[in-house]
C-alpha cells in the first residue's frame, strides 16, 4: 500500500466467564471487548496522521505527546492543505472513525473530512490545548435547521477505502486515525511516555540580559534534560541553554545581553530517549521597546467609498502574536472590532462600509492585551458616484458580455444556497469574494484567470448566520458589488 497503515484485527471465540479483563483505563484498541454474555469480533484500523500524502500547506510538525513525536497541521485557513489515507477494511459493516486531535485556544478549530469522495463533513475540533479522542462527527451549520450529527456512522464493504483530512480552519493538529466497528467504545489510549514544554509560549517576550525560567512537563521521562534554542525558525537548534538538567519541570537561564532577535524557537528533549518538544509558536529575545506594530494602509487623507474593498495592511517588529482590527466611525464614537486574531504581520481585505464621515480611523492591537498598537491617520469614507452593478433586466446569459456583468443572485432571500452569476467581455483574472455587514471577508469564491463568457457559481450558507452578505466581483480595473439576503 502507498501508505503506512497499521492494521490490527481482532478476532475470538467465546471464553470462559472467569476471564478477567483490565480495567478501563487500560483498553488499548488491540483489545477485544466483553459484555456479561458474549465475546464479539472487533475490527480496528490504525493510522499514523504523518504517513499521509501531503498537499497545499497542510505539514508535518513535532509535538512531544503525539505518537512517534511526529504529528500534522494546517497553517492557513479553508481547503488550502489536505491530507489523504488509504485503508483496508477486512470485514464489511458499520464503522465510525476517531482521531486523536488536539485544537489550540483561541482559534477557530476544525477539519473537513470526506470518504471515497463522498459528501464533505465539518468536524469541530475542542480549544483547551489537549491532545483527546474525537469521534468524527459533522456539525453542519451548527443550527436546528442543520443539526449535528454526532458520530457519523459509515457502512464499508471488505476492501480499499480512501480518507481525505482537509484543513478548514489553522492550528488543528492530528496525531492518529482509528477506524473501528466498536461502536459503543467511549476510552482510548494515550502514549505511555510524553514530554511537553510550556513556557516560553507564542509572542512571549524575553529581555537581553533578563532572567527567564524555561518551564515542561512530562510523563515516564526521568531525563537528563536538555534545551536548545532555534534561530532560524526552527530549522536548527545551534543555541545550547543547559544540557543533562534534572527533569524537575523548570530552569532558571540568564539570557545574553547581545540577543536581538524576533522569532525564536525552543526545544527540550529528553536525553535519554530523544523524546523532544518545541514551543507554540514564535518568541522574541529582544528589548520589549524595540517590539511594535505599523499601520501602512489606509493612510492619513485617504479617502474611501462605501461598497470598495480596502485592503489592511500592517507590519511588525519583534511582535509574534495575533492582532484584532478596529474601527473609529467618527470623533466621539468608540472603537468597534471587525476582525479578530490575525497574523502579526499581513493584510485584511475589508469591505467599506455604508457610512459618511470624514473623521474615520483604522487601529490593530495585540489580541491579547492591546500592546503593541498601531492607529491609521484620518480619513473619510464618502459616496461615490460609480462602482455599483446596474440593472439586470433583460440581461441575455446566452450572448457574450460586452462589459463586466455581475448579476443578483438566485434565489434572494436565500437558504442556505444560491447561484451567482457574472460575465467576462474577455479573458481576465476574476476575484471574487463575500463580505458580512461588519465589512469582513467570509468567504473567497473565485480568484483565478477564467475565459470571457458568462459564468456560474453556488453558494451555500449553511455555516453562516442570517444577515445582510455583499458579493463583490473585481476584474482588472473594475469592481461590482450585489447584495444578498441570507434568512434560516
Amino acid at each position: 500500500m502507498k501508505f503506512q497503515t497499521l492494521l490490527t484485527i481482532v478476532v475470538s471465540s467465546l471464553l470462559f466467564a472467569s476471564f478477567a479483563l483490565a480495567s478501563s483505563d487500560a483498553l488499548s484498541p488491540t483489545q477485544i471487548k466483553l459484555d456479561s454474555k458474549t465475546i464479539r469480533a472487533v475490527t480496528n484500523v490504525v493510522i499514523e496522521a504523518e504517513s499521509a500524502d501531503l498537499t497545499g500547506p497542510m505539514m508535518v510538525m513535532p509535538d512531544g505527546q503525539a505518537y512517534g513525536n511526529e504529528c500534522i497541521k494546517g497553517f492557513k485557513v479553508n481547503r488550502r492543505g489536505w491530507a489523504s489515507y488509504t485503508f483496508t477494511i477486512p470485514r464489511e459493516g458499520d464503522y465510525i472513525i476517531w482521531g486523536r486531535i488536539k485544537g489550540r485556544d483561541g482559534f477557530a478549530n476544525s477539519f473537513f473530512a470526506t470518504i471515497d469522495g463522498g459528501a464533505e463533513l465539518v468536524w469541530d475540533v475542542k480549544k483547551n490545548n489537549k491532545w483527546e479522542w474525537d469521534v468524527l462527527s459533522d456539525r453542519g451549520a451548527g443550527s436546528t435547521n442543520y443539526p449535528e450529527t454526532d458520530p457519523v456512522m459509515f457502512h464499508f464493504a471488505a476492501g480499499e477505502h480512501t480518507l481525505v483530512i482537509g484543513n478548514r480552519e489553522k492550528e488543528s493538529l492530528l496525531d492518529r486515525i482509528l477506524i473501528t466497528d466498536d461502536i459503543e467504545r467511549l476510552y482510548y489510549p494515550h502514549p505511555d511516555s510524553w514530554i511537553q514544554l510550556d513556557a516560553p509560549g507564542m509572542a512571549e517576550i524575553i529581555a537581553p540580559g533578563s532572567m527567564y525560567e524555561f518551564k515542561w512537563s512530562s510523563q515516564a521521562v526521568t531525563g537528563p534534560i536538555n534545551i536548545d534554542l532555534s534561530l532560524d525558525r526552527g530549522k536548527s537548534f545551534t543555541v545550547s541553554v543547559v544540557q543533562g538538567t534534572e527533569n524537575d519541570g523548570s530552569y532558571v537561564w540568564q539570557a545574553p545581553s547581545y540577543f536581538n532577535l524576533a522569532k525564536v524557537v525552543a526545544r527540550v528533549t529528553d536525553a535519554a530517549s530523544g523524546l523532544y518538544d518545541i514551543n507554540d509558536g514564535y518568541f522574541a529575545l529582544m528589548n520589549p521597546q524595540n517590539i511594535f506594530l505599523t499601520l501602512r494602509n489606509p493612510v492619513a487623507g485617504d479617502t474611501l467609498h462605501p461598497g470598495e474593498v480596502c485592503v489592511i495592511k500592517w507590519i511588525e517588529r519583534g511582535f509574534n502574536g495575533l492582532v484584532d482590527i478596529y474601527l473609529m466611525q467618527d470623533v466621539g464614537f468608540p472603537w468597534k472590532k471587525f476582525a479578530d486574531k490575525k497574523n502579526a504581520s499581513g493584510e485584511y481585505q475589508w469591505l467599506v462600509p455604508d457610512v459618511v464621515t470624514e473623521n474615520c480611523r483604522i487601529k490593530v492591537a495585540d489580541a491579547a492585551d492591546g500592546d503593541p498598537v498601531a492607529e491609521s491617520g484620518v480619513f473619510s469614507i464618502l459616496p461615490a458616484g460609480a462602482g455599483q452593478a446596474g440593472s439586470t433586466r433583460g440581461l441575455s446569459l446566452a450572448s457574450l458580455p460586452t462589459q463586466l456583468e455581475l448579476v443578483q443572485n438566485y434565489p434572494n432571500p436565500f437558504n442556505p444556497q444560491t447561484t451567482i452569476h457574472f460575465g467576462l467581455p474577455q479573458d481576465a483574472h476574476v476575484l471574487l469574494q463575500l463580505f458580512d455587514a461588519l465589512g469582513r471577508n467570509v468567504a473567497t469564491l473565485i480568484d483565478a484567470e477564467m475565459e470571457a463568457g458568462w459564468h456560474t457559481v453556488d453558494w451555500n450558507g449553511k455555516d453562516f448566520p442570517s444577515g445582510i452578505y455583499t458579493a463583490v466581483l473585481q476584474s482588472r480595473s473594475q469592481r461590482l458589488i450585489r447584495q444578498m439576503s441570507l434568512i434560516k
